[in-house]
């Protein structure tokens, strides 16, 4: 009997493992992206749900005339949602707009780029260089993301210079990430200067917020490295383990 051949979607390109991880994060909603914009689509959702359920009770168990029933809480439910898309589209910045703008011009291609990642073919999409250079991005991307999600980054407070630089940090690597993929998907050269310098700067990005990092965890006193906590560890608990030694050989001794 044959062997069974893997289903397509459990195909994979093990060495495009830090882009693979960037368009899962992409698909599954895992980025910075625009916030705001979450919460404003939860709270309309909400706020169409329990107008919903309101209908159901008016309508339903109160028997109240269907005209009024449904239209009131219709029309409150489109003033209270046009509040929230005045709010969203107010407190907008800048940099969300600029995440929102290159965001939505990757999208055309990032699907054909996310079917070829469940197909394990993405180099048969843009091609083993470009997928070796978008991996490249994707890793700096990644690192970095790690370090501005590590405790020491997290401990900084709002009205600090370090919050508003680790929000920049965040959104240029969303914009540098995108407009990559952009690129990458418009044909653009792997090595291109354009599509090189991006990648080079996300690396220094990605090494300057790592640095920063132990930095920060100084300033709070948090854990710098994790290989040097566990050598204390490890240390601590053969200091321990010893000392448990000879005090039983004192005891039995005795």
């Amino acid at each position: 009997m044959q062997p069974m051949q893997p289903n397509w979607w459990g195909k994979s390109e093990p060495e495009l493992r830090s882009l693979y991880e960037w368009i899962d994060q992409q698909t599954h909603g895992q980025t910075t992206g625009d916030r705001r914009g979450g919460i404003a689509g939860g709270v309309v959702g909400a706020i169409w749900g329990v107008m919903g359920g309101l209908i159901g009770i008016l309508a339903g168990a109160l028997q109240i005339n269907p005209a009024i029933a449904v239209t009131v809480p219709v029309v409150c439910a489109v003033f209270a949602s046009t509040a929230v898309l005045i709010w969203y589209l107010r407190g907008r910045t800048e940099s969300d707009k600029a995440v929102a703008r290159t965001t939505a011009e990757m999208r055309g291609f990032f699907w054909k780029l996310m079917s070829a990642r469940w197909q394990g073919n993405v180099k048969g999409l843009i091609g083993e260089d470009g997928a070796m250079a978008l991996n490249a991005a994707a890793y700096e991307y990644l690192q970095c993301r790690t370090a501005l999600n590590s405790p020491a980054w997290q401990a900084v407070g709002s009205d600090s210079p370090w919050f508003q630089a680790r929000d920049k940090t965040r959104v240029a690597m969303d914009v540098a990430m995108a407009r990559l993929v952009t690129m990458i998907g418009q044909g653009a050269p792997p090595n291109d200067a354009t599509v090189q310098g991006l990648i080079s700067d996300m690396q220094r990005a990605a090494a300057e917020a790592t640095a920063t990092s132990s930095r920060l965890a100084g300033h709070h006193n948090l854990p710098t490295d994790a290989t040097n906590e566990l050598r204390k560890a490890l240390s601590e608990m053969r200091a321990l383990n010893q000392a448990d030694e000879e005090f039983t050989d004192l005891t039995q001794g005795s």
